[in-house]
């Protein structure tokens, strides 16, 4: 069922299933809301969602996110039109650093839910991108910029109620794009897929600068070229503001916080025992062979 619903997700790399609205700067951390629902198969001796399950569909909400946010940059580095990479080189992929997961309340059996998921941030390396579980209705975007063909389910006015009020859990996912072995830096990604302006900020203050020092004609082109870059000037800049202010956030999967949670495994030392899971038959039986105390140790 897991790799059904990846492949669901994977196939918004397809040119025939890529929103009208092309991607922009605007949109870059902007949630994508997917639908699921609580099937029989998740719910746990509690009769609500088993925790281990939301982990899996993070894994599908933050790949639709991906797929619809990058099918550009995805479709150059593997080689389609106008591709960066020559046809041999190394697969493209996103791969999972990591990811944590916070529960607030529970979700009922057969309960439908929505899982509002955007880029938080990103570093020379790593791109984190937040989920927040949300139960079905109980908040409505005021639009949709990708697909405004779905305004009309978006709501009109907002009872005053906190967006907050109505998270039934987060989850934080650490990723990286790979080129076989080699890393692709996020920044790369996001410009090859229309979501950065090409030029950079220091660019747009230099021609401001050029242009002070210029004549007649000369400096007014100069101005114009300016002006008409103003808007995509402001836009970097919040970008670069946002990202910051969501690395303070991200900073909990850091890799420094990472390998402080390594340094408190201790291999070497007294441990308690060993036990098996009881998965498959053999599991079964050495579980059973317990019950009957027909062994005092289990089947290893």
């Amino acid at each position: 069922m897991w790799t059904l619903r990846i492949v669901n997700a994977f196939r918004f790399c397809l040119r025939s299933q890529r929103p009208k609205v092309a991607p922009s700067p605007d949109q870059i951390f902007q949630p994508l809301i997917t639908t699921s629902q609580c099937p029989l198969m998740e719910i746990d001796f509690n009769l609500h969602k088993t925790n281990s399950s939301y982990f899996s569909d993070v894994d599908i909400a933050r790949t639709h996110l991906m797929c619809t946010l990058f099918s550009t940059g995805i479709e150059q580095m593997r080689g389609g039109t106008a591709a960066i990479t020559g046809s041999k080189a190394p697969l493209f992929g996103i791969a999972l650093g990591a990811v944590s997961c916070s529960f607030k309340k529970e979700l009922k059996p057969y309960e439908t839910y929505e899982l509002w998921t955007r880029i938080l941030s990103w570093d020379s390396k790593w791109i984190f991108v937040v989920t927040h579980f949300v139960r079905k209705d109980s908040v409505t975007p005021r639009r949709f910029s990708l697909y405004p063909e779905q305004n009309n389910e978006c709501a009109d006015d907002h009872d005053g109620k906190l967006p907050q009020d109505s998270i039934v859990a987060s989850a934080l996912s650490r990723c990286v794009f790979k080129q076989g072995r080699k890393t692709v830096s996020p920044e790369f990604m996001l410009k090859a897929s229309g979501l950065l302006p090409d030029e950079t900020l220091s660019d747009k203050v230099e021609l401001m600068r050029c242009s002070a020092t210029m004549k007649g004609e000369e400096a007014q082109a100069h101005l114009n070229m300016i002006l008409d870059e103003k808007v995509k000037m402001t836009t970097t800049e919040k970008v670069e503001l946002e990202r910051r202010r969501g690395m303070k956030v991200a900073n909990a999967l850091a890799v420094q916080s990472q390998q402080a949670l390594e340094t408190e495994f201790s291999g070497d030392e007294a441990a308690l025992g060993k036990h098996t899971d009881g998965t498959g038959i053999r599991g079964i039986v050495s579980t059973l062979c317990q019950l009957a105390h027909l062994r005092k140790s289990q089947i290893l």
